[in-house]
């Protein structure tokens, strides 16, 4: 993750103070904690940062971090929901990811069965009920008035969110939609059953990333909005011959 920082701030317009977000990334202690708690969230700080350092230069491996990110838990794609919207390379590497990290899902998918991977993945969580020592909204107002915020919440918030993004305009450089990621994630943890310290561990991360990034352009032609038809063209696999 440090690594990635530091790479990623050589590529923007402060790249002379590339030492300064990697100072803040070490001196970190939240990072710390993550560390020695081993929690999952820095594998998917560490593949995001890694996706974000590498795509402009080594396409490649940018996008296999990625893949590595959306294995560790499926809030990865929340966070690229921002990059998702507004670049057309970003979109094809998040759907090259996504098939490369199920089809290294799938034996645990044929040997578990569909429903019981879903139910372990996603299901599970769905169906707990909220927890009232946790760091969010729901925690608080529980706490405070007895009030319990819908479930459903947390969804409406991540479509409020894209319509804002949207709404806002094509970003500038790169570090926006850092910006952005941070807050979508931090308004959906926040309004969530439960969230803990380690999951706002990804939001700070995302604001230590747009500082990272800032001055970091776009390729020509890369910002526009999503265009179902393109991509359904763009995920197929060419025929032979």
């Amino acid at each position: 993750t440090v690594a990635g920082f530091w790479v990623l701030a050589r590529q923007g317009a402060q790249a002379a103070s590339a030492h300064r977000v990697v100072a803040l990334a070490v001196a970190s202690p939240l990072a710390v904690a993550m560390v020695q708690e081993a929690w999952v969230e820095v594998y998917i700080v560490a593949g995001v940062i890694g996706w974000l350092a590498l795509r402009h230069r080594h396409r490649h491996w940018a996008t296999a971090a990625l893949g590595m990110a959306m294995l560790v838990n499926p809030i990865t794609l929340v966070v690229l929901v921002p990059w998702f919207i507004w670049s057309r390379r970003a979109r094809f590497e998040v759907m090259v990811a996504g098939m490369a990290a199920a089809l290294f899902a799938l034996p645990f998918i044929v040997v578990t069965g569909v429903g019981a991977f879903l139910h372990d993945v996603v299901g599970v969580q769905l169906a707990q009920q909220p927890r009232y020592n946790a760091l969010t909204l729901t925690s608080y107002l529980w706490q405070t008035w007895h009030l319990v915020l819908p479930g459903w919440l947390p969804a409406i918030l991540v479509v409020v969110t894209v319509v804002l993004i949207i709404g806002r305009g094509p970003p500038s450089h790169e570090a926006e939609l850092a910006g952005l990621a941070a807050v979508m994630i931090f308004a959906t943890f926040l309004a969530a059953k439960w969230a803990f310290f380690n999951y706002y561990y990804i939001a700070a991360m995302m604001l230590l990333a747009a500082m990272a990034s800032a001055g970091v352009r776009f390729a020509p032609g890369d910002l526009a909005l999503p265009d179902p038809r393109a991509l359904l063209r763009r995920s197929k696999l060419r025929q032979p011959g």
